[in-house]
């Protein structure tokens, strides 16, 4: 963190100046210490590769890395302290393994992104531990689980509430779909169950909405777009798959979500 700090100097006896110094203040480690902590974390844990492999499993953990440490500098002021907890750095080497071993770009944004909020969290909090869950299951995850995931959020948990009028609603999913690709089937449930992203949550996508907004079920089916019948009518999302679908509609779309509303001890 950069700080303006106002010195007050005695330039000779007697005699007084004020001057404009810059101060960079960091809290536990800089971010050069802890770039080089993550890194050495990665290569002293993970499986010994064939050269060609080694090399772009670390440029790939080089480059996550450098993500993660940029949104710790703009959005937490350079507080590298929780690089220095056990937990932390196992949850780190998690998300390094993940993106050495499925280096998309999706990828990268999200798990940097989770990170980086997971270095801000209380320690021993609910939101930390839902956090390293998410960390630890977005690299079994391709664009469509993700994009799928965050579809069952906006239908299913989601109260717009600009959303007055049938117009209003049938333009907001209409631009949702615009958003996040639709699966062509619901034959990714079972995955997503496997992995604990779901959660019993019975009513299918027009009797939510229309519970929702104050609707009637046929006022809402005629306006929705066909890809609502997608949406899983016994399942919504777990805590873990919450913040996954956030993460996901926050890099994809234009609505951001307080994790607060729906994670809270």
């Amino acid at each position: 963190m950069t700080d303006n700090i106002l010195i007050k100097q005695n330039s000779s006896f007697g005699s007084e100046t004020t001057q404009i110094a810059n101060q960079t203040n960091y809290y536990g480690l800089t971010p050069e210490e802890a770039s080089k902590l993550a890194i050495d974390l990665f290569m002293n844990n993970f499986p010994k590769l064939q050269d060609e492999a080694y090399k772009v499993a670390q440029s790939r953990v080089d480059e996550l890395i450098s993500n993660i440490v940029l949104l710790i500098n703009q959005k937490y002021n350079t507080n590298f302290t929780a690089f220095s907890k056990p937990d932390m750095q196992y949850i780190l080497l998690k998300a390094e393994q993940g993106y050495a071993r499925r280096g998309t770009t999706e990828l990268c944004s999200l798990l940097s992104s989770l990170i980086a909020d997971r270095s801000a969290c209380s320690e021993n909090s609910y939101l930390e531990l839902i956090l390293d869950k998410a960390i630890e299951l977005v690299p079994s995850l391709t664009p469509i689980h993700l994009d799928y995931i965050s579809l069952i959020f906006l239908y299913k948990h989601v109260n717009f509430y600009d959303l007055t009028t049938l117009e209003s609603i049938q333009k907001r999913f209409a631009e949702i779909h615009t958003c996040f690709q639709s699966p062509t089937s619901k034959e990714l449930i079972p995955y997503l169950s496997m992995l604990g992203v779901l959660s019993l949550n019975l009513g299918n996508a027009v009797e939510t909405l229309a519970g929702t907004y104050h609707c009637s079920p046929q006022e809402i089916s005629k306006i929705l777009p066909p890809e609502h019948k997608l949406i899983p009518g016994d399942y919504g999302l777990s805590p873990a798959g919450i913040i996954l679908a956030i993460f996901n509609a926050h890099s994809k779309s234009k609505w951001k979500f307080d994790i607060s509303v729906w994670i809270h001890e």
